[in-house]
């Protein structure tokens, strides 16, 4: 259940983002694997463990307010993931979704603030007394979003960097030339 409510949030929302994707990379299973690890920040041992436990889900009731967690946390991290994808294919020139663009930015994503005051707010805000709410967790997804852009975000400091990548300067600050 886990699994396919996560596949209907990435059908939910790269279809809403309205990406120039001729190769279908948003549909691959190897990117669908790559943000989903990505959003939750999962090693290897993570991966198990999260497949364990949806395995062995014999105690729903009390793993509900988790996995609902862990779903909001997607459902941010995917929102913004495609927001970053957007924006790239509006202020990139020739850039591509590709096997190699989807690694990046899932690695970015993943290493990014955004997605550490996402998850923190998510985390902190949903618990036994309110994970069945939709409203309240509609809330918190919007909030966590919000708060996740508040800072500088992950994608001004991608778009930074590759204005500078494309000025010719490189990470020292010296024009090459």
């Amino acid at each position: 259940m886990f699994f396919t409510s996560f596949d209907e949030i990435m059908r939910l929302v790269s279809g809403s983002w309205g990406l120039i994707d001729p190769k279908y990379e948003l549909g691959k299973k190897s990117t669908r694997k790559r943000f989903f690890e990505a959003c939750l920040k999962l090693s290897a041992a993570g991966r198990i463990g999260v497949k364990a436990g949806m395995a062995l889900n014999f105690l729903s009731v009390a793993t509900a307010p988790f996995i609902t967690v862990a779903l909001l946390k997607v459902a941010a991290g995917l929102i913004m993931i495609h927001e970053d994808l957007f924006w790239r294919q509006r202020e990139e020139e020739g850039f591509q979704l590709t096997t190699e663009t989807v690694r990046e930015v899932a690695l970015e994503f993943s290493e990014s603030e955004g997605r550490v005051t996402a998850s923190a707010h998510i985390g902190s805000q949903v618990e036994i007394l309110n994970f069945a709410s939709k409203a309240h967790c509609q809330k918190v997804l919007a909030t966590a979003i919000r708060l996740a852009r508040g800072e500088e975000s992950w994608q001004q400091q991608i778009r930074q960097k590759a204005k500078t990548k494309a000025k010719g300067i490189n990470n020292r600050g010296i024009l090459r030339g």
